[in-house]
C-alpha cells in the first residue's frame, strides 16, 4: 500500500480526491455499515427488515466505491492519452 503512495501524490488533485472516495466508499461503507449489521444482530436478533436493508446497504456501498474507481480512471486516461479508440468485433 505505501509503494503506492507517491503515484497516488502525483496524480491530479481531481483524481486523487476520486481515488480516496472510492476507497472510503468501498472499505468504510463496508466496515461501518457491517459493523452496525452485527450489533443490531447481537442485540435484536436476525431476520428484522432492519437487518436486510443494512445488508443491501453495505453491498450498496461496497458496488458504487469501485464504479467510482473506474470512473476516475477513465477520466484519467481521458484526460491523459487523447483520443483512444475501441474496437469490438471479428478480426
Amino acid at each position: 500500500m505505501l509503494a503506492y503512495f507517491r503515484f497516488w501524490l502525483n496524480l491530479p488533485a481531481r483524481i486523487r480526491f476520486l481515488f480516496l472516495v472510492a476507497g472510503a466508499l468501498f472499505v468504510g461503507g463496508g466496515i461501518l455499515v457491517e459493523m452496525f449489521n452485527a450489533w443490531y444482530d447481537s442485540v435484536y436478533g436476525r431476520g428484522t427488515m432492519l437487518t436486510a436493508t443494512m445488508t443491501h446497504f453495505e453491498e450498496f456501498f461496497e458496488m458504487i466505491g469501485p464504479s467510482v474507481f473506474v470512473y476516475a480512471l477513465l477520466s484519467y486516461l481521458g484526460s491523459t492519452a487523447g483520443e483512444v479508440r475501441l474496437r469490438i468485433g471479428e478480426v
